[in-house]
């Protein structure tokens, strides 16, 4: 009797992951994005910020904005797409590393992606970096409400372009 009731339960459970498997296996619409192609960048004014005895130097605020091309599957669909940043972090003068988070927001036509970058910067200061590494997460309002851009890169100042890529999630 009690090995039936495991046989039943058994076959129960089956039969409910062979209908929740395909739900949990689905994935989202996944395009190929890129966004490259930095124009007018500006940067208001110096930074706050605040140095500690270590050496470490805090950034409290730092806003930036300028516009960027977005292309999916290699197509530009969006020319000069306004987006703004307030970044802050930390940088380390002896290392000459530094973390930011950066919130951004970028601005399609019917709606915005927004969200964080993080940044790795490494070889000089905010400016001066000779590297970069970032990832980003932004999430779509308005038209594009429940989309999001994931999306990554690494760049070396002179040598390789600062180049995002990565996904353009549709569910």
């Amino acid at each position: 009797m009690r090995r039936n009731a495991i046989l039943v339960s058994g076959l129960a459970l089956f039969m409910l992951l062979t209908f929740v498997t395909p739900v949990l296996a689905g994935s989202p619409n996944r395009t190929p994005v890129t966004c490259d192609d930095l124009h007018t960048t500006k940067i208001a004014g110096p930074p706050d910020v605040w140095v500690t005895k270590g050496g470490i130097s805090h950034i409290e605020y730092y806003k930036a904005w300028g516009t960027i091309d977005v292309k999916l599957d290699g197509v530009l669909v969006f020319d000069n797409v306004p987006w703004v940043y307030i970044a802050t972090g930390t940088y380390n003068s002896k290392t000459m590393q530094g973390v930011f988070q950066y919130d951004e927001i970028w601005t399609l036509p019917g709606g915005t992606f927004e969200g964080v970058a993080h940044i790795t910067l490494v070889g000089g200061n905010l400016q001066t970096y000779k590297e970069m590494y970032s990832h980003i997460i932004l999430h779509g309002t308005g038209n594009y409400e429940g989309q999001i851009l994931s999306m990554s890169f690494g760049y070396t100042r002179g040598v390789t372009p600062a180049v995002y890529e990565g996904y353009w999630l549709k569910p």
